[in-house]
Parts: C-alpha cells; structure tokens; sequence
C-alpha cells in the first residue's frame, strides 16, 4: 500500500480570500531600489563628513554659568509643559504600536505591507513643519497645544468603537492623523520650554530642556509597555487611556492656570500678568 507522506502538500492560490481581505498591499513589490538609494545617500553623507576638509572649531567665549534653573523646574509652567512632553511621547508611540501590532495579530499583516502603511507617519509630521509657525503666530502656542490635545481625544474616541478599529483602512489612517495631532503639540510644546527657561532662568535653555526630553522619553517607553497589556485584553483599552491621558492634560493645565491666577503662557516681552 502506497504511503501518502511523501506527497506534496496542497498549495491554496494567492488570491485567496483570506489573503486578499487582510494585505492591502501587494506582497510582492520588492525594496531593492529603495535600499539603494538609502545606500547612496549614505555614502554621499561618508565623504562629505569624513573626506572634505571642515573648518575647526572655534570657541566663542567662556560657558556661561546658568541661573535660576531650579526655580523654573519647579515653576507650575514648566510641571504642565513636563506633562505635556510625557503625553507626547506616550502617544507618538502608542499610535504607531497599537496599529502595527494590531495588523500584525488581527490582519495578518505582512512585514513589507506593515511597511507601506508605515509612509503615512512621515507624511503626517510634514504638515507641522510648515503649519505650525503660522499657527502659532496667529493663535499662540497654547492653543495649538490645546487643539492638538482636543483633535487626539476625538481621534481615540473614535478609535474605540469596534466598528472602526475592527477596519484596517482605518487603523492605517490613524498612523498620518496621530502624528499630525501629536507633533502638532509637541512642536509647540519644545517652543515652551524656551520660554519657560526665558522667564525663570538665565542660560538655562539646555538643562530645561533637557528635563523635557526625559519627560518624553518616558512617555514613550511606558506607553507601549501599559497598551501592550491592555491590548490583550481589548483593542479598544489603549485608545481609551491615550484619551484620558490627553484629557488629564487640558485639566492640569487649567488647574495650574487657577493656581498662579494669571495665563499658562506669558510672553517675556510683554509685563507679568498678576
């Protein structure tokens, strides 16, 4: 009797549904040329850094001694700005965690479309680049903070309910809308830490904002490890604490505005606000 081990197993076509529901993108685009021209661009970075003459350096003067430092980390201004940047970093990288990891185990997302739907990011943080200077200009950093915040609520909120997350067209536009709201905030955000250094420090602009970037650093450590957690439980749970994260924010900054009796935000140019 003839064994049937040695057969060949059954090969399902590529157009199967379950495959063509869950990879949006074609599985079979390769990534040659890209990894050419990253490789190029590289290469062209090497000569100029390492092969072309650079003028030395030269010392303009002694460091100067900074002051005041610890009055403007412990300022109420600067406990909102330092949450603000934690929030920053939570939400850039819970955006982008809770979407990959949802396509990867719910979608079956391959690796080389996890990547396509990763371009979003970038065109997401563009936009800021050349909108958020006129913005600010016209409505002021805290208000672009506050939009930013609002805009992120909105966008878990929405996130929350099974009948869009359980869409992966959705989740994928996520990835472009989080980090436009995201950085929206922490563009304005960084611009703060300058003017908190300005109105409580002399020469401080480096250590506060040094401060600030740990804050983000933070953020963006913890907050995949809680949403990882909460994701196995549900897919709806880390949207719901980056919204309550974002609105935790709005109130401590309103509180610390009824603490000091006068705006977040004062110009250094323009007298104190009693």
């Amino acid at each position: 009797m003839r064994s049937n081990y040695h057969a060949k197993p059954h090969r399902y076509p590529a157009t199967s549904c379950h495959f063509q529901y869950c990879t949006p993108f074609p599985s079979t685009v390769g990534w040659r040329w890209l990894n050419a021209g990253c490789a190029g661009f590289a290469g062209v970075a090497l000569v100029y850094n390492r092969l072309l003459p650079t003028p030395p350096l030269r010392k303009i003067g002694p460091k100067l001694k900074s002051e005041g430092v610890s009055k403007a980390l412990c300022s109420a201004e600067f406990a909102g700005h330092a949450w603000t940047a934690f929030n920053m970093g939570w939400s850039t990288n819970v955006h982008i965690f809770v979407v990959v990891l949802t396509l990867k185990q719910k979608f079956a997302f391959s690796p080389r479309s996890v990547g396509f739907c990763f371009l979003l990011v970038p065109a997401g943080i563009l936009p800021t680049v050349f909108l958020l200077p006129h913005l600010t200009r016209r409505f002021g950093l805290q208000s672009c903070i506050t939009a930013g915040c609002l805009a992120n609520v909105l966008l878990c909120a929405l996130l929350s309910l099974p009948d869009l997350h359980s869409r992966s067209v959705v989740l994928i536009f996520d990835l472009g809308l989080g980090m436009f709201f995201s950085f929206t905030q922490h563009s304005a955000n960084i611009a703060r830490a300058k003017l908190i250094a300005a109105k409580y420090a002399k020469n401080a602009t480096g250590a506060v904002t040094g401060v600030s970037r740990t804050c983000y650093a933070l953020g963006q450590s913890i907050g995949p490890l809680v949403s990882g957690l909460i994701w196995s439980w549900s897919v709806s749970g880390p949207f719901l604490v980056l919204a309550a994260i974002q609105l935790s924010q709005i109130v401590l900054m309103m509180v610390m505005c009824c603490v000091e009796h006068k705006p977040i935000m004062v110009s250094t140019l323009s007298p104190a606000v009693t």
